[in-house]
């Protein structure tokens, strides 16, 4: 993460080495000022009870020297926050043995959320079976 990226848009402020985040710009990405270069991660926001996750520029907004939003699509200046209490989001899952013959189910599953914010906790390995021993 800290290998300037010339072409690439990655985490870091812009610079003449490194294409950086438009979202570093002015100081606004507060996963980069406390934590350093580790995105781009994956965030988990709420708004009117509704979950989902999505990339933290699409979060966080930086502000140009001119005093204007670097990109149009800011998650956080629409009123959505940030939980970090979870590392899961509902998913619906489409049951195909029930569109055969023409009825149309959902099923709400949770889903662990990839590549998330350090300050997320860890998600837990689920514990294998342990195999039982032949006497």
């Amino acid at each position: 993460m800290d290998v300037d990226q010339p072409h690439i848009r990655t985490c870091g402020t812009p610079s003449d080495t490194n294409r950086g985040c438009l979202s570093a710009i002015g100081g606004r990405c507060e996963i980069l000022n406390r934590y350093g270069r580790v995105g781009p991660v994956n965030l988990i926001i709420e708004k009117y009870g509704r979950v989902d996750s999505l990339p933290c520029h699409a979060y966080y907004t930086g502000i140009s020297k001119f005093g204007r939003p670097t990109t149009s699509t800011s998650y956080q200046q629409m009123g959505y926050r940030v939980l970090t209490d979870r590392t899961t989001i509902p998913q619906n899952i489409l049951d195909a043995e029930a569109l055969k013959v023409g009825k149309k189910k959902n099923t709400v599953v949770e889903v662990e959320v990839a590549d998330l914010a350090p300050f997320y906790p860890k998600p837990k390995k689920p514990k294998a079976p342990k195999a039982e021993a032949v006497a």
